[in-house]
């Protein structure tokens, strides 16, 4: 298959995916990769190795939260309460190894002319909207 058959550059064992991480980590910048919209429905099919990658405080987290649940990219920051920034960063590595599976696309809200740097991040909310909605639920 061709996922086996990238998976290994050469004979010495070392998984390729690994090195398609670090490139796309390194190199992320605000936005998303070519083909990628912020109102896409995504999910990750399985947990990338994080002992062997480079990761930002809250990787773990995001793969947790996409690992079991198909969640919107424009979500997952107001869910975790982190930066927009972080999210792209961790899903465009993601996306570059192939683990990421697209179940519905949203519609492109970002036409070609506007620049990546007029896109102002969402602020991290210290109490995200679940953490609200736990404390309520656990009053009752």
């Amino acid at each position: 298959d061709t996922e086996t058959s990238l998976a290994y550059a050469s004979g010495s064992g070392k998984n390729i995916s690994e090195l398609l991480w670090q490139a796309a980590f390194h190199v992320s910048r605000e936005g998303l990769v070519e083909g990628c919209s912020k109102n896409d429905v995504v999910q990750f099919r399985h947990w990338p190795n994080l002992t062997r990658l480079p990761v930002t405080p809250n990787t773990a987290r995001i793969c947790a939260l996409l690992t079991r649940h198909p969640t919107s990219i424009s979500l997952i920051p107001r869910i975790l309460g982190i930066d927009r920034k972080e999210v792209h960063q961790v899903f465009n590595a993601a996306y570059s190894t192939g683990i990421v599976n697209t179940i519905s696309r949203g519609p492109y809200s970002l036409s070609s002319e506007t620049n990546a740097a007029d896109i102002q991040p969402e602020p991290a909310q210290g109490r995200g909207l679940w953490n609200l909605l736990f404390a309520k639920i656990s009053r009752l």
